[in-house]
């Protein structure tokens, strides 16, 4: 999470013009703590239940492809803020696959490990 913190300020540096990065290192400055995090939310939670789950590699491959497309985007010409709303919706990835069918596929993962 402080590395998303460092990122952001990085990018508010560079909307200023006191940044003397190019437009792509602060892009990356912000996906990559963010890609960081997320990977290690879904590791932690294969490594509490024990069990790889393909709905989640999905998810998270989703995921690193929404950040991956800001940098592409930024390498593009694409200015820094819309790059930076595309970073924004990566989470979204999660959520959405979350709050669609992964509660009910959780359930069962949890349903699983009580049983088993």
């Amino acid at each position: 999470m402080a590395g998303a913190g460092a990122g952001l300020h990085v990018a508010g540096l560079q909307l200023e013009h006191h940044a003397k990065i190019g437009e792509t290192a602060v892009v990356l400055a912000l996906a990559l703590p963010v890609g960081l995090y997320l990977l290690m939310v879904y590791l932690l939670h294969t490594l509490l239940l024990s069990a790889a789950d393909r709905f989640h590699l999905l998810l998270i491959s989703l995921t690193l492809v929404v950040l991956a497309a800001a940098v592409l985007l930024s390498l593009a010409g694409v200015a820094v803020a819309v790059c930076l709303l595309v970073v924004m919706l990566a989470p979204f990835v999660t959520v959405i696959g979350y709050e669609t069918v992964g509660h009910r596929h959780q359930a069962q993962m949890l349903a699983d490990l009580r049983a088993g």
